[in-house]
C-alpha cells in the first residue's frame, strides 16, 4: 500500500526552545507562517485584507525578515498574494477561485480514493475507521461562537487523508492537500457566514461504508455528492446573488 501516516503531508512540526536561548530567525519564521496560516485558514485574518509588517510584527513579537520570510512561504502556498506596491493580502476568496478549486479537488479525489481502496490494507481500513471515530465525536461547531472547532477540523482533515492514504502517488496528494486545505478556507467562512448547520455525519459515514466495503463507485459517487453539497452551501451563502 501507500505511504502510512503524516510521511507525505507537508511538515507540521512544532518547535520548542528553551526560553532562555535565543530563538533562531529559522524559528521564529516557522512560527509566525503557522500563526498566520491558521488565522487566514480560519478565517480570523478576512479575504483581501492587508498585512502590515509592522502590525505583524507588533503582534507576533518578531521581526522583519523572518516576517517576510514567513510571507513569502504564504505567497507561493496562495494563501498570501504579494504586489509592489500595495504589499501583502490575503488571498480573496472568490466564487472564480472556488469552483475551480473544488472541481480540481475532486478531480483528485476520483484518481486518489479508488487507488487507495484497491490498494489499502487493514492498517489503511484501520485508520480510516479510527479518524472517522474521532471525527464524529466533535462537535462541528462551537454554539457560543458559531466558528467550526479547531477539534473538529482537525479530525476533518485527518479523516480525509486517510481516505487517500494508500494511494502511492506522493506528489498527487500533496497537491491534493493543498487544495483540500484551501476548500477548509471557503468552510471556514461559510461557517463565519452562518452557513453551516451540521457536521456531515451522513456524508462520512457513506464514505466511511464505501471504502470499508471496497465499493470504488458508490466512494466516487460519495465524493461527488459530499462536493456537491458543499458547493452549493458556500455559493448560496456567500454568493447569494450570483
Amino acid at each position: 500500500m501507500g505511504r502510512r501516516g503524516g510521511d507525505w503531508g507537508r511538515e507540521r512540526r512544532t518547535v520548542e526552545f528553551d526560553g532562555e536561548l535565543e530563538p533562531s530567525d529559522a524559528t521564529l519564521t516557522e512560527r509566525a507562517y503557522r500563526e498566520i496560516r491558521r488565522d487566514i485558514r480560519d478565517g480570523t485574518l478576512e479575504p483581501g485584507v492587508a498585512l502590515r509588517l509592522a502590525a505583524l510584527r507588533e503582534r507576533f513579537g518578531v521581526g522583519f525578515t523572518p516576517l517576510r520570510e514567513a510571507m513569502m512561504r504564504l505567497v507561493t502556498e496562495r494563501f498570501v498574494l504579494v504586489s509592489g506596491q500595495k504589499g501583502f493580502r490575503v488571498a480573496p476568496a472568490t466564487r472564480e477561485d472556488f469552483e475551480d478549486l473544488i472541481e480540481t479537488r475532486v478531480r483528485l479525489e476520483l484518481l486518489l480514493v479508488p487507488e487507495a481502496i484497491a490498494r489499502g490494507d487493514d492498517h489503511w481500513e484501520a485508520s480510516v475507521l479510527a479518524t472517522f471515530h474521532m471525527l464524529s465525536r466533535r462537535p462541528a461547531i462551537d454554539p457560543q461562537t458559531g466558528l467550526l472547532t479547531p477539534g473538529w477540523a482537525s479530525a476533518h482533515e485527518q479523516f480525509h487523508r486517510a481516505l487517500v492514504e494508500a494511494a502511492t502517488s506522493v506528489r498527487m496528494k500533496w497537491i491534493w492537500l493543498w487544495l483540500f486545505e484551501h476548500s477548509e478556507r471557503y468552510k471556514a467562512l461559510l461557517a463565519r457566514a452562518g452557513g453551516i448547520a451540521g457536521d456531515d455525519r451522513a456524508a462520512h459515514e457513506r464514505l466511511l461504508h464505501a471504502a470499508l466495503a471496497r465499493d470504488v463507485a458508490a466512494a466516487a459517487d460519495a465524493c461527488r455528492d459530499h462536493a456537491a453539497v458543499f458547493q452549493a452551501r458556500v455559493r448560496e451563502t456567500l454568493w447569494p446573488n450570483g
